[in-house]
């Protein structure tokens, strides 16, 4: 198994501030001696993906982010991204949503909102070869693990749960490469002023 892992922070958006466990389990992921590269929006992750030949994708994610009857002339965005991945057809994408409670993806196309794939009876018209889910972030194997991406996703955080993130990792040596994307984010004017945003910051 040949497995990337993609992670978005508003897994536990419901968790403010960020629980130590929460805190632990990331920079483990950090730690792994793979590829890793973190973005602001889920969709701005695609560029990462789609260098790598896997035949598995997990998605750690509040949402599932993958849509029916969507077509490449469609907008990708950050609800709908995973109906854009190559090698999608030949690959098993297993959703980890954190509650039996599922909250559906955006889906937004230009047409207006579209269908959820896990909110259809109707199983055809995506991409991807064996769509499936499973509640929580147990029995993951990390030694199958060939790439990391970990989406921020602002619009479904909280600024003191960023802070957290960035925070714990402080003592890694790639922390100057992530410290100012919470000023990026929830900026103040010295910073809007001084910082380019930075929207895909690789280690």
């Amino acid at each position: 198994m040949r497995t990337y892992l993609s992670i978005d922070l508003d897994y536990w958006n419901d968790i403010d501030p960020l629980p130590d466990y929460v805190l632990r389990y990331l920079k483990h992921i950090f730690h792994l001696p793979v590829p890793k590269v973190i973005v602001i929006h889920h969709d701005q992750l695609l560029q990462h993906v789609n260098q790598f030949k896997f035949n598995h994708l997990i998605n750690i994610d509040y949402h599932s982010d993958l849509c029916l009857g969507l077509s490449h002339q469609d907008e990708i965005n950050e609800g709908n991204w995973l109906n854009f991945v190559n090698g999608a057809s030949k690959s098993h994408y297993e959703w980890r949503h954190p509650t039996q409670f599922i909250q559906y993806g955006l889906c937004i196309g230009e047409d207006g909102d579209q269908t959820d794939f896990y909110n259809s009876d109707k199983k055809f018209n995506q991409p991807w070869k064996k769509p499936t889910r499973k509640i929580g972030i147990r029995g993951i194997s990390m030694k199958d693990v060939i790439a990391v991406g970990i989406s921020i996703s602002p619009a479904w955080i909280t600024k003191s749960m960023l802070h957290d993130f960035i925070y714990s990792m402080r003592k890694e040596p790639f922390y100057d490469n992530i410290k100012f994307l919470q000023y990026d984010l929830f900026p103040n004017p010295y910073y809007q002023e001084h910082h380019t945003p930075k929207i895909y910051v690789e280690f």
